[in-house]
């Protein structure tokens, strides 16, 4: 298995993201999920965002004119390595990411699913 050092240099993460991303690695490698959609169901249900607070959150999702809220996501770059290191597939649903809060910044800023604002959203006069 990678160090969290190796995964910084290989992937070019920060510290804080390769430490976590190897303690996500480390902590649920065992537990055999197939599909990206899976780990991040179970990252919500067991309230694992205090564990890695820094590269799970809330991403905003959008397919055709529909838009939601995927609690246990990964920014799309994180979420690239978590399916590559752990061999996840996803559902190829069309669906695309279009933006990311980290559940720090959710308590940092007491912010709720439902009044969530991503950068992408906001309008600029």
């Amino acid at each position: 298995m990678k160090t969290s050092e190796t995964l910084a240099l290989e992937y070019g993460l920060n510290d804080v993201h390769a430490t976590e991303l190897y303690s996500l690695i480390s902590d649920l490698s065992s537990k055999g999920f197939t599909h990206s959609g899976s780990l991040s169901n179970y990252i919500k249900e067991n309230r694992l965002g205090d564990d890695y607070p820094n590269i799970s959150g809330i991403v905003k999702m959008k397919r055709d004119e529909d838009t939601w809220d995927f609690e246990g996501g990964f920014p799309s770059n994180i979420y690239r390595i978590v399916c590559i290191e752990l061999n996840l597939q996803n559902k190829k649903s069309g669906a695309i990411s279009t933006g990311f809060t980290s559940y720090k910044n959710l308590n940092k800023n007491k912010i709720t699913v439902s009044n969530l604002k991503f950068k992408s959203e906001t309008k600029t006069s």
